[in-house]
């Protein structure tokens, strides 16, 4: 059974996939054989190419936080099939991810890719450590001051359809594209001179 099922299909969700239909479906789809509590090194490579994802964590209250982190690809370490490293680079100076993880250590990370339309969900416990070594390792750039360091160990994996993702593209996709355009409008041009 995959672990994802353990973790998110709780007695409450059960109930409601009851009420809405899909309860046989995922009973169903809950039995398949592959745990998905390792990474494929084909998803290895999709979290290494990331330049953004969302990291969600929950205080001692159980209320919830959702934060975006980004960098440059490769801003995620995949130290292992089960374990994920980035830098904490501070933003506004809330500290809410950090200060939930020290109280916490259940995380989920949504990886997004909106011009694919693809979603990978991992499940997880999660720590900050703050060694200066980790720090060093996990700088996106030369430039960034170290930060501390998320180390994120994997439980579980899902992957969802892509019906309701949002197809987006970056300005480095729409100028790859725009000059590939502007490529082909000259090549057209100049067979119509010919």
């Amino acid at each position: 059974m995959p672990e994802f099922a353990h973790i998110a299909f709780t007695n409450a969700v059960k109930k409601v996939q009851s009420l809405m239909g899909t309860r046989t479906h995922m009973q169903r789809w809950s039995e398949h054989p592959d745990k998905r509590d390792r990474l494929s090194d084909e998803q290895v490579d999709f979290i290494r190419a990331r330049t953004s994802l969302y990291i969600a964590t929950a205080n001692s209250a159980g209320m919830p936080y959702i934060q975006h982190r980004g960098g440059d690809a490769g801003f995620v370490r995949v130290v292992n099939a089960t374990t994920l490293m980035m830098s904490d680079q501070p933003g506004n100076g809330q500290f809410i991810t950090q200060g939930n993880l020290s109280e916490n250590s259940g995380a989920m990370i949504f990886v997004m890719d909106y011009a694919n339309r693809r979603r990978l969900k991992l499940w997880g416990e999660a720590f900050v450590s703050y060694d200066d070594n980790l720090k060093t390792l996990t700088s996106s750039t030369a430039s960034d001051t170290p930060a501390p360091t998320i180390v994120f160990k994997l439980k579980a994996w899902d992957e969802n359809c892509p019906q309701h993702i949002p197809q987006l593209f970056d300005n480095k996709m729409i100028d790859a594209l725009q000059s590939r355009i502007h490529h082909l409008e000259t090549q057209l041009t100049e067979l119509d001179r010919a």
